[in-house]
C-alpha cells in the first residue's frame, strides 16, 4: 500500500475537480491517500455501496419532491384565486359610479342652495334691523349715514351672492366634468360605437351571431342598422 502514500498522488487527488472516494486496502488500512479523498470508505465494496444508492430511496425521496412540489403549487394557485376574486369584488360598475356621482351632485346643490338661503335671510334681518333703526332716528344726518350702510351692506350682499353663485356654479360644472368622464358618451366621443342585437342586447362576442343577423351600430351621432354578412374568428 506504500504506493499510495506518495506526494505526488495525494496532491493529483487533492487538486482533483471531481470527488473521489478513497477505498484502499481494508478498514485498518490507512494511507495518505485517505486523508485527501472528498470520502473514505473501509473496503472496495463498501465504496461501490456508497456510490450506488438503493432505487427505492431515491425513488422515495423524488416521490416526496413531487408531491411537496405538487403542494406548493396548489397553496400558490389557491391564493391566486383568493387574489383574483378580491380584486374582482372591487371592481364597480360605470353605472354605480354614474349613479353615485349624481347623488354627489344632487346632494352638494342641496347644500349650495340651502347656504346661499341662509345667508339671504341673514342679510336680509340685519338690513331689516337697521331699517328698523333708522325709522326711530329722526335726524336727517342719522337717517343719511344709515341709508349709507344699508347701501354698502346691500352691495356686498349682491357680491356675496354673486361670489357663492359662481363658486356653486364652478363646483357643479366640476361635478359635471367627473361624470361626463365615466359616461359611456365619453367613449362614443372617442370614436367607439356600441352594437346590439335584435333583443337590444350589446354584443360582447362576435361568435354569439350567425350571418344574417341584425344589429345595430350606435356612434356618436346617430346610429347604423346592418346585417351580419361574415363573421371572422
Amino acid at each position: 500500500l506504500w504506493c499510495f502514500n506518495d506526494e505526488a498522488l495525494a496532491r493529483a487527488i487533492y487538486q482533483c475537480p471531481i470527488p473521489i472516494v478513497s477505498a484502499v486496502g481494508h478498514e485498518v488500512d490507512m494511507s495518505i491517500a485517505d486523508y485527501v479523498a472528498d470520502l473514505r470508505a473501509p473496503t472496495p465494496t463498501a465504496a461501490a455501496e456508497l456510490l450506488s444508492p438503493d432505487n427505492k430511496v431515491m425513488s422515495n425521496q423524488l416521490l416526496s419532491a413531487q408531491q411537496r412540489l405538487h403542494n406548493s403549487m396548489g397553496r400558490y394557485l389557491d391564493q391566486q384565486a383568493q387574489r383574483v376574486d378580491s380584486r374582482y369584488r372591487q371592481l364597480q360598475h360605470p353605472r354605480s359610479r354614474i349613479l353615485l356621482n349624481q347623488k354627489q351632485l344632487r346632494a352638494a346643490s342641496g347644500r349650495l342652495a340651502n347656504a346661499m338661503r341662509s345667508q339671504f335671510r341673514t342679510d336680509k334681518s340685519r338690513i331689516n334691523n337697521q331699517t328698523g333703526r333708522l325709522q326711530t332716528q329722526q335726524p336727517l344726518r342719522r337717517v343719511q349715514r344709515q341709508l349709507a350702510q344699508v347701501s354698502v351692506l346691500t352691495n356686498r350682499l349682491r357680491r356675496a351672492q354673486a361670489d357663492s353663485i359662481s363658486r356653486g356654479r364652478q363646483k357643479f360644472e366640476s361635478l359635471g366634468s367627473q361624470l361626463q368622464m365615466v359616461s359611456p358618451l365619453a367613449t362614443l366621443q372617442r370614436g367607439f360605437s356600441i352594437t346590439r342585437n335584435q333583443q337590444d342586447e350589446i354584443i360582447r362576442d362576435a361568435h354569439n351571431n350567425l350571418p344574417g343577423d341584425n344589429v345595430k351600430i350606435q356612434l356618436k351621432s346617430g346610429s347604423l342598422h346592418c346585417e351580419i354578412q361574415e363573421i371572422v374568428k
